[in-house]
Protein backbone atom coordinates (compact mmCIF):
# COMPACT_ATOMS: atom_id res chain seq x y z
CA UNK A 1 0.00 0.00 0.00
CA UNK A 2 0.98 3.25 -0.95
CA UNK A 3 0.86 6.34 0.70
CA UNK A 4 2.32 9.91 0.41
CA UNK A 5 2.42 12.88 3.67
CA UNK A 6 0.37 15.27 1.02
CA UNK A 7 -2.48 12.27 0.64
CA UNK A 8 -2.51 11.01 3.88
CA UNK A 9 -2.55 14.51 5.65
CA UNK A 10 -6.03 15.12 3.64
CA UNK A 11 -7.37 12.84 6.49
CA UNK A 12 -5.54 13.42 9.26
CA UNK A 13 -3.60 16.48 10.66
CA UNK A 14 0.44 15.63 9.96
CA UNK A 15 1.81 19.33 10.61
CA UNK A 16 3.67 18.66 13.31
CA UNK A 17 4.95 15.02 13.14
CA UNK A 18 8.16 14.40 11.01
CA UNK A 19 8.49 11.54 8.68
CA UNK A 20 10.47 9.61 10.29
CA UNK A 21 7.85 9.94 13.70
CA UNK A 22 5.56 8.86 11.19
CA UNK A 23 7.62 5.52 10.16
CA UNK A 24 8.02 4.99 13.56
CA UNK A 25 4.66 5.42 14.40
CA UNK A 26 3.37 2.92 11.28
CA UNK A 27 5.94 0.08 12.29
CA UNK A 28 4.86 0.52 16.37
CA UNK A 29 0.97 -0.28 15.02
CA UNK A 30 1.68 -3.08 12.85
CA UNK A 31 1.86 -1.04 9.45
CA UNK A 32 5.27 -2.08 8.50
CA UNK A 33 7.03 -0.07 6.66
CA UNK A 34 8.92 -1.52 3.43
CA UNK A 35 10.39 1.41 1.64
CA UNK A 36 11.05 5.28 1.70
CA UNK A 37 11.27 7.75 -1.06
CA UNK A 38 11.71 11.68 -0.96
CA UNK A 39 10.89 14.54 -3.68
CA UNK A 40 12.79 17.00 -3.54
CA UNK A 41 12.44 19.60 -6.25
CA UNK A 42 15.91 21.73 -6.85
CA UNK A 43 16.04 25.27 -6.08
CA UNK A 44 15.28 28.02 -8.71
CA UNK A 45 12.71 25.93 -9.91
CA UNK A 46 9.69 28.00 -9.85
CA UNK A 47 5.66 28.47 -10.91
CA UNK A 48 5.40 30.11 -14.02
CA UNK A 49 2.77 31.58 -16.57
CA UNK A 50 3.04 31.52 -20.52
CA UNK A 51 1.94 35.02 -21.49
CA UNK A 52 2.42 34.47 -25.58
CA UNK A 53 4.02 31.25 -27.95
CA UNK A 54 4.62 31.60 -31.22
CA UNK A 55 5.85 29.32 -33.75
CA UNK A 56 9.89 28.97 -33.61
CA UNK A 57 10.95 30.59 -37.24
CA UNK A 58 13.80 28.09 -38.19
CA UNK A 59 12.37 24.85 -36.44
CA UNK A 60 9.06 23.24 -36.72
CA UNK A 61 8.61 21.26 -33.25
CA UNK A 62 10.05 24.73 -31.26
CA UNK A 63 7.78 27.11 -29.40
CA UNK A 64 9.17 30.59 -28.74
CA UNK A 65 7.41 31.98 -25.50
CA UNK A 66 6.89 35.02 -23.37
CA UNK A 67 6.61 33.00 -19.31
CA UNK A 68 6.14 35.67 -16.57
CA UNK A 69 7.86 34.12 -13.30
CA UNK A 70 6.58 36.87 -11.09
CA UNK A 71 9.74 39.08 -10.77
CA UNK A 72 9.91 39.05 -14.76
CA UNK A 73 8.98 37.78 -18.26
CA UNK A 74 11.34 35.65 -19.34
CA UNK A 75 11.92 34.47 -23.07
CA UNK A 76 12.14 30.57 -23.28
CA UNK A 77 12.20 28.28 -26.02
CA UNK A 78 10.42 25.11 -25.82
CA UNK A 79 9.87 21.79 -27.85
CA UNK A 80 7.00 20.46 -25.85
CA UNK A 81 3.60 20.17 -27.75
CA UNK A 82 1.53 20.82 -25.48
CA UNK A 83 2.65 24.08 -24.60
CA UNK A 84 0.03 27.21 -24.53
CA UNK A 85 -0.50 30.72 -24.13
CA UNK A 86 -2.23 30.96 -20.80
CA UNK A 87 -0.92 27.75 -19.35
CA UNK A 88 0.57 27.48 -15.33
CA UNK A 89 4.05 25.61 -15.36
CA UNK A 90 7.16 24.71 -13.77
CA UNK A 91 10.10 26.77 -15.10
CA UNK A 92 13.58 26.15 -14.21
CA UNK A 93 15.30 29.10 -14.25
CA UNK A 94 18.76 30.21 -15.53
CA UNK A 95 21.51 28.59 -12.58
CA UNK A 96 18.79 25.75 -11.35
CA UNK A 97 20.88 22.27 -10.75
CA UNK A 98 18.53 19.71 -12.25
CA UNK A 99 18.53 16.50 -10.51
CA UNK A 100 20.38 14.61 -13.46
CA UNK A 101 23.05 17.21 -12.67
CA UNK A 102 22.97 19.94 -15.49
CA UNK A 103 22.86 23.36 -14.73
CA UNK A 104 20.60 25.72 -16.58
CA UNK A 105 22.28 28.32 -18.37
CA UNK A 106 21.21 31.09 -21.30
CA UNK A 107 21.43 29.00 -24.46
CA UNK A 108 20.81 30.37 -28.41
CA UNK A 109 17.81 27.01 -29.66
CA UNK A 110 18.14 27.75 -33.77
CA UNK A 111 19.21 31.28 -33.43
CA UNK A 112 16.62 32.30 -30.87
CA UNK A 113 17.55 32.90 -27.22
CA UNK A 114 15.94 31.07 -24.20
CA UNK A 115 16.56 31.82 -20.64
CA UNK A 116 15.42 28.60 -18.71
CA UNK A 117 13.73 25.69 -19.22
CA UNK A 118 9.78 24.89 -19.08
CA UNK A 119 9.82 21.54 -17.31
CA UNK A 120 7.97 17.80 -17.41
CA UNK A 121 7.31 16.02 -14.61
CA UNK A 122 10.15 13.67 -14.98
CA UNK A 123 12.88 16.50 -15.43
CA UNK A 124 11.78 17.84 -12.35
CA UNK A 125 12.23 14.65 -10.48
CA UNK A 126 8.81 13.57 -10.17
CA UNK A 127 7.15 10.40 -12.00
CA UNK A 128 6.63 10.68 -15.35
CA UNK A 129 2.95 11.51 -15.69
CA UNK A 130 2.05 11.96 -19.42
CA UNK A 131 4.11 13.03 -22.81
CA UNK A 132 4.90 17.48 -22.13
CA UNK A 133 5.44 19.79 -19.82
CA UNK A 134 3.96 20.07 -16.49
CA UNK A 135 -0.31 21.71 -16.71
CA UNK A 136 -0.67 23.39 -13.44
CA UNK A 137 -4.21 23.66 -11.91
CA UNK A 138 -5.75 24.68 -8.50
CA UNK A 139 -5.58 21.08 -7.13
CA UNK A 140 -2.19 21.91 -5.52
CA UNK A 141 -3.54 24.59 -3.84
CA UNK A 142 -2.45 28.27 -3.73
CA UNK A 143 1.01 29.46 -5.52
CA UNK A 144 2.64 32.78 -6.46
CA UNK A 145 4.50 33.31 -9.81
CA UNK A 146 8.06 33.30 -9.10
CA UNK A 147 7.61 31.13 -5.77
CA UNK A 148 9.54 28.46 -5.78
CA UNK A 149 8.16 24.62 -6.44
CA UNK A 150 9.80 23.17 -3.70
CA UNK A 151 7.84 25.10 -1.01
CA UNK A 152 4.61 23.65 -2.41
CA UNK A 153 3.79 20.43 -0.39
CA UNK A 154 2.52 18.66 -3.66
CA UNK A 155 6.09 18.90 -4.88
CA UNK A 156 8.07 18.16 -1.24
CA UNK A 157 6.59 14.92 -0.45
CA UNK A 158 7.35 11.58 0.95
CA UNK A 159 6.12 8.38 -0.11
CA UNK A 160 5.79 5.88 2.11
CA UNK A 161 5.30 1.86 0.82
CA UNK A 162 3.41 -0.08 3.89
CA UNK A 163 3.77 -3.74 3.65
CA UNK A 164 0.40 -4.79 4.31
CA UNK A 165 -0.59 -8.46 6.36
CA UNK A 166 -4.04 -10.19 3.95
CA UNK A 167 -5.72 -9.42 7.13
CA UNK A 168 -5.44 -5.78 6.76
CA UNK A 169 -8.20 -5.22 3.98
CA UNK A 170 -9.28 -1.80 6.22
CA UNK A 171 -5.79 -0.60 5.22
CA UNK A 172 -6.39 -0.49 1.91
CA UNK A 173 -6.70 3.03 1.31
CA UNK A 174 -5.42 6.62 2.41
CA UNK A 175 -8.24 6.69 4.72
CA UNK A 176 -7.63 3.12 6.25
CA UNK A 177 -4.33 4.13 6.99
CA UNK A 178 -5.05 7.90 7.97
CA UNK A 179 -7.73 6.00 10.09
CA UNK A 180 -5.06 4.60 12.35
CA UNK A 181 -2.65 7.18 12.66
CA UNK A 182 -5.89 9.01 14.39
CA UNK A 183 -6.02 6.06 16.88
CA UNK A 184 -2.67 5.78 17.47
CA UNK A 185 -2.03 9.65 17.73
CA UNK A 186 -5.47 10.60 19.34
CA UNK A 187 -6.35 12.96 16.73
CA UNK A 188 -9.87 12.97 14.82
CA UNK A 189 -10.15 11.96 10.71
CA UNK A 190 -10.81 14.64 8.46
CA UNK A 191 -13.88 14.35 6.46
CA UNK A 192 -15.18 15.70 2.57
CA UNK A 193 -16.58 18.45 2.72
CA UNK A 194 -18.54 18.70 -0.59
CA UNK A 195 -20.87 21.74 -1.92
CA UNK A 196 -23.69 21.03 -4.46
CA UNK A 197 -23.19 21.51 -8.15
CA UNK A 198 -26.55 21.97 -9.69
CA UNK A 199 -24.87 22.88 -13.09
CA UNK A 200 -23.40 19.01 -13.30
CA UNK A 201 -25.32 16.97 -10.69
CA UNK A 202 -28.72 15.32 -11.88
CA UNK A 203 -31.56 14.48 -10.04
CA UNK A 204 -30.97 10.32 -10.28
CA UNK A 205 -34.87 9.68 -9.90
CA UNK A 206 -35.41 11.15 -13.30
CA UNK A 207 -32.72 8.87 -15.47
CA UNK A 208 -32.55 5.66 -13.11
CA UNK A 209 -34.40 3.12 -11.83
CA UNK A 210 -33.36 0.27 -9.97
CA UNK A 211 -35.02 -3.38 -9.22
CA UNK A 212 -32.88 -6.26 -6.65
CA UNK A 213 -33.38 -9.59 -5.54
CA UNK A 214 -33.63 -9.58 -2.14
CA UNK A 215 -31.02 -11.22 -0.20
CA UNK A 216 -27.78 -11.13 -1.97
CA UNK A 217 -25.56 -8.97 0.20
CA UNK A 218 -24.40 -6.40 -1.27
CA UNK A 219 -24.67 -2.56 -0.43
CA UNK A 220 -25.06 -0.11 -3.12
CA UNK A 221 -25.17 3.62 -4.16
CA UNK A 222 -25.69 5.76 -7.23
CA UNK A 223 -24.96 8.95 -8.46
CA UNK A 224 -25.62 10.59 -12.22
CA UNK A 225 -23.04 13.71 -13.40
CA UNK A 226 -23.44 15.15 -16.73
CA UNK A 227 -19.58 15.18 -17.35
CA UNK A 228 -18.63 18.39 -19.87
CA UNK A 229 -15.16 17.60 -21.58
CA UNK A 230 -13.66 15.80 -18.36
CA UNK A 231 -9.73 16.72 -17.32
CA UNK A 232 -7.92 15.07 -14.56
CA UNK A 233 -6.73 17.71 -12.28
CA UNK A 234 -2.99 17.58 -11.57
CA UNK A 235 -2.62 16.25 -8.50
CA UNK A 236 -5.05 13.55 -9.42
CA UNK A 237 -2.53 12.35 -12.31
CA UNK A 238 0.54 12.90 -10.32
CA UNK A 239 -0.94 10.70 -7.28
CA UNK A 240 -1.28 7.96 -10.29
CA UNK A 241 1.90 8.36 -11.11
CA UNK A 242 3.21 7.81 -7.87
CA UNK A 243 0.96 4.43 -7.04
CA UNK A 244 1.57 3.11 -10.44
CA UNK A 245 -1.97 3.08 -11.21
CA UNK A 246 -2.83 4.96 -14.18
CA UNK A 247 -5.57 3.54 -16.52
CA UNK A 248 -6.67 4.15 -20.11
CA UNK A 249 -9.40 6.56 -19.72
CA UNK A 250 -9.67 9.95 -17.54
CA UNK A 251 -13.07 8.26 -16.03
CA UNK A 252 -11.56 5.02 -15.20
CA UNK A 253 -8.34 6.73 -13.87
CA UNK A 254 -10.80 9.24 -11.46
CA UNK A 255 -12.30 5.99 -10.26
CA UNK A 256 -9.44 4.17 -9.11
CA UNK A 257 -7.90 7.13 -7.67
CA UNK A 258 -10.83 7.99 -5.60
CA UNK A 259 -11.08 4.20 -4.32
CA UNK A 260 -7.29 4.45 -3.38
CA UNK A 261 -8.12 7.27 -1.12
CA UNK A 262 -11.32 6.37 0.24
CA UNK A 263 -11.23 2.61 0.00
CA UNK A 264 -14.70 2.59 -1.11
CA UNK A 265 -15.49 0.59 -4.57
CA UNK A 266 -15.82 2.97 -7.29
CA UNK A 267 -17.53 2.26 -10.96
CA UNK A 268 -18.65 4.58 -13.45
CA UNK A 269 -21.14 3.43 -16.58
CA UNK A 270 -22.13 4.92 -19.06
CA UNK A 271 -25.77 6.02 -18.64
CA UNK A 272 -26.96 4.77 -22.49
CA UNK A 273 -25.98 1.25 -22.08
CA UNK A 274 -28.96 0.81 -19.48
CA UNK A 275 -31.56 2.71 -21.75
CA UNK A 276 -33.49 1.23 -23.96
CA UNK A 277 -33.56 3.22 -27.64
CA UNK A 278 -35.19 6.69 -27.43
CA UNK A 279 -35.27 6.36 -23.30
CA UNK A 280 -34.11 8.39 -20.91
CA UNK A 281 -34.26 6.25 -17.85
CA UNK A 282 -31.68 4.17 -17.31
CA UNK A 283 -33.21 0.28 -15.61
CA UNK A 284 -30.34 -1.27 -13.75
CA UNK A 285 -31.15 -4.52 -12.09
CA UNK A 286 -29.36 -5.91 -9.41
CA UNK A 287 -29.33 -9.97 -9.72
CA UNK A 288 -27.94 -13.38 -9.77
CA UNK A 289 -26.04 -14.02 -13.12
CA UNK A 290 -25.99 -18.02 -13.88
CA UNK A 291 -23.11 -18.64 -11.78
CA UNK A 292 -24.94 -16.96 -8.57
CA UNK A 293 -22.65 -14.18 -8.63
CA UNK A 294 -24.66 -10.94 -8.03
CA UNK A 295 -24.21 -8.68 -11.13
CA UNK A 296 -25.46 -5.39 -12.75
CA UNK A 297 -27.73 -6.25 -15.38
CA UNK A 298 -29.97 -4.11 -18.10
CA UNK A 299 -32.89 -4.64 -18.50
CA UNK A 300 -32.63 -7.01 -21.26
CA UNK A 301 -30.14 -9.02 -19.44
CA UNK A 302 -26.72 -7.23 -20.42
CA UNK A 303 -24.01 -7.89 -17.87
CA UNK A 304 -22.66 -4.41 -16.79
CA UNK A 305 -20.54 -5.73 -14.25
CA UNK A 306 -20.31 -8.72 -11.47
CA UNK A 307 -20.57 -7.41 -7.92
CA UNK A 308 -16.93 -6.86 -6.46
CA UNK A 309 -15.21 -8.52 -9.06
CA UNK A 310 -15.07 -7.39 -12.37
CA UNK A 311 -16.82 -4.71 -14.62
CA UNK A 312 -17.69 -5.20 -18.57
CA UNK A 313 -16.13 -3.21 -21.18
CA UNK A 314 -19.10 -2.82 -23.20
CA UNK A 315 -20.79 -0.99 -20.06
CA UNK A 316 -17.49 1.54 -19.32
CA UNK A 317 -17.50 5.14 -20.16
CA UNK A 318 -15.70 5.85 -23.84
CA UNK A 319 -16.53 9.34 -23.76
CA UNK A 320 -15.89 12.77 -22.09
CA UNK A 321 -19.25 13.98 -22.26
CA UNK A 322 -22.57 12.61 -21.87
CA UNK A 323 -23.82 11.12 -18.48
CA UNK A 324 -22.21 8.96 -16.39
CA UNK A 325 -23.72 6.25 -13.27
CA UNK A 326 -21.15 6.59 -10.84
CA UNK A 327 -21.92 3.66 -8.03
CA UNK A 328 -20.25 2.88 -5.06
CA UNK A 329 -20.39 -0.81 -4.19
CA UNK A 330 -19.85 -3.16 -0.86
CA UNK A 331 -20.07 -6.91 -0.70
CA UNK A 332 -18.51 -8.68 2.29
CA UNK A 333 -14.97 -10.30 1.71
CA UNK A 334 -16.24 -14.26 2.90
CA UNK A 335 -19.26 -13.95 0.39
CA UNK A 336 -16.82 -13.29 -2.43
CA UNK A 337 -13.82 -15.37 -1.45
CA UNK A 338 -16.23 -18.37 -0.87
CA UNK A 339 -18.32 -17.82 -3.92
CA UNK A 340 -14.65 -17.58 -5.98
CA UNK A 341 -13.58 -20.45 -5.28
CA UNK A 342 -16.31 -22.29 -5.98
CA UNK A 343 -16.99 -20.74 -9.31
CA UNK A 344 -13.62 -19.12 -11.01
CA UNK A 345 -14.17 -16.70 -12.88
CA UNK A 346 -11.85 -13.90 -14.32
CA UNK A 347 -11.27 -10.68 -11.84
CA UNK A 348 -10.44 -7.08 -12.54
CA UNK A 349 -8.44 -4.86 -10.55
CA UNK A 350 -11.05 -4.04 -7.59
CA UNK A 351 -11.26 -7.87 -6.73
CA UNK A 352 -8.04 -7.51 -4.25
CA UNK A 353 -9.77 -4.87 -2.26
CA UNK A 354 -13.53 -6.51 -2.00
CA UNK A 355 -12.33 -10.28 -1.22
CA UNK A 356 -9.68 -8.30 1.49
CA UNK A 357 -12.94 -6.41 2.82
CA UNK A 358 -13.67 -2.59 1.14
CA UNK A 359 -14.89 -0.06 2.72
CA UNK A 360 -18.29 -0.18 3.93
CA UNK A 361 -19.12 3.88 4.14
CA UNK A 362 -20.05 4.10 0.59
CA UNK A 363 -21.22 7.65 0.85
CA UNK A 364 -17.84 8.69 2.20
CA UNK A 365 -16.27 7.81 -1.50
CA UNK A 366 -19.13 8.62 -4.00
CA UNK A 367 -18.60 12.06 -2.27
CA UNK A 368 -14.95 12.35 -2.49
CA UNK A 369 -15.37 10.95 -5.93
CA UNK A 370 -18.24 13.75 -7.45
CA UNK A 371 -15.98 15.91 -5.53
CA UNK A 372 -12.96 15.45 -7.75
CA UNK A 373 -15.24 15.29 -11.12
CA UNK A 374 -16.75 18.59 -10.09
CA UNK A 375 -13.17 20.29 -9.56
CA UNK A 376 -13.07 19.91 -12.84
Amino acid sequence: MIVTRSWLNEWVDLSNISTDELVKKFNSIGLEVDSISTYEVPKKIVFGRVLECKKHPDADKLNICLVDIGTSTRQIVCGASNVRAGLDVVVATIGAVMPNGITIKPVKLRGVESEGMICSAKEIGLEEMNAGIIELDSSIGSYALGEEVCENPIFSDDLIEIELTANRGDCLSIRGIARDLCAAYDKSLKEEKTEENDDKRIGIGRILSLSHENNLNVNLLYKAVDLKDLKLPFIVKLRLAQIENTKESDIESLMHYATHSSGVILRAYDHKFFCAKDEVLAKVSLCQDENGYASIMTKDNKKASTVGIIQEDASKVSLENGVVLIEASYIPPDIISKKMQEVKMVSGPMYYRTSRGSEPELNIGLSYCIAALESN
